[in-house]
């Protein structure tokens, strides 16, 4: 799918739907296998892999999916231009605060975004509630 498909669709997706829609499921990450795998590309693409993607949140604003990756221990992201990546976590489980390409997650289970757009994850096996300071 071209990114001015996927971006096209991440609009449409998150659009409310009115009386005069007929609702549509699609997909706007992940291929379906699980794996750890994709930076920088279409969040569709056949290569892209993610393992229990378990919670999801969209920031109204500038339009970003972000999803706890659950058993990745990471949180994804999916750009307004459809491109997925990492936003924190190293794909270890374990238990460590820092800048977001060390910290560590054991199973980021759900999502929120504050009013400024950082988001608050539910880190299910460390018992804790964790802040990315966007």
């Amino acid at each position: 799918m071209a990114l001015s498909t996927i971006s096209a669709v991440l609009t449409l997706a998150m659009s409310p739907v009115t009386n005069a829609q007929t609702p549509d499921v699609f997909t706007i990450a992940g291929s379906g296998a699980n794996g750890l795998f994709g930076e920088g590309i279409p969040a569709t693409d056949s290569t892209v892999r993610m393992n229990l993607p378990t919670g999801v949140v969209r920031n109204e604003t500038t339009g970003v999916v972000y999803i706890a990756d659950q058993a990745n221990h990471v949180i994804r992201m999916v750009d307004a231009n459809g491109l997925i990546s990492t936003v924190a976590g190293t794909g270890v489980a374990g238990y460590v605060d820092g800048p977001a390409a060390s910290a560590q997650f054991d199973q980021p289970f759900g999502l929120d975004l504050d009013a400024a757009g950082n988001i608050v994850v539910a880190d299910l096996n460390n018992h804790r509630i964790r802040y990315i300071n966007l």
